[in-house]
Parts: structure tokens; C-alpha cells; sequence
């Protein structure tokens, strides 16, 4: 069963970033505004905030730029993972 509505091929329910396996792992031991998606690669020489930022740091988008809340390639994290996260904290 796919987690898209069909007809607006957005997710079928709300998404959330902490929950989802396309977060970049680096990344998530961050605050959140920092956390990288690996879907979306960063787009060579399109960043508009500094000439040298975009173009030499981050591999991938963040994530607080791609998911407005019904993330259409969110993936749960696998359920043993998610339950190993939170015995650590």
C-alpha cells in the first residue's frame, strides 16, 4: 500500500522528518534545521544565499525546505531501528 494520495500525489497523512530514513544519519545527530534529506542531492550552482556556501558544503537539501508536512518520498524509518533510538536517549 503506497503512502501517496493519488490524486494529489502528496503523502496520504502528515509526515514528519524525525520519522522518516531518508534523513542523512551525519545529519541527524544535529538540531533539526540541519538535518540533510538524501533524496534530494544539492543542485550544483542553483543556491542563491552565497556564491561559496551552497556550491561547497552540503551534499544534499535540507530537510525543512522539502517537507511541508506531507513529504511525498517520506520511508519510516524500519521499526527495530526506530525503537534502538529511542532506548538510547
Amino acid at each position: 500500500m503506497s503512502n501517496l494520495d493519488t490524486r494529489s500525489g502528496l503523502a496520504a497523512k502528515q509526515t514528519w522528518c524525525e520519522d522518516c530514513d531518508n534523513v542523512h544519519p551525519a545529519s541527524r545527530k544535529r538540531e533539526p534545521y540541519y538535518w540533510l534529506c538524501m533524496r534530494f542531492p544539492r543542485l550544483e550552482g542553483h543556491g542563491f544565499v552565497s556564491r561559496k556556501y551552497w556550491t561547497d558544503q552540503e551534499p544534499y537539501m535540507r530537510c525543512n525546505g522539502i517537507n511541508g508536512g506531507r513529504c511525498a518520498t517520506f520511508k519510516p524509518i524500519p521499526e527495530r531501528a526506530t525503537k534502538t533510538e529511542r532506548d538510547d536517549k
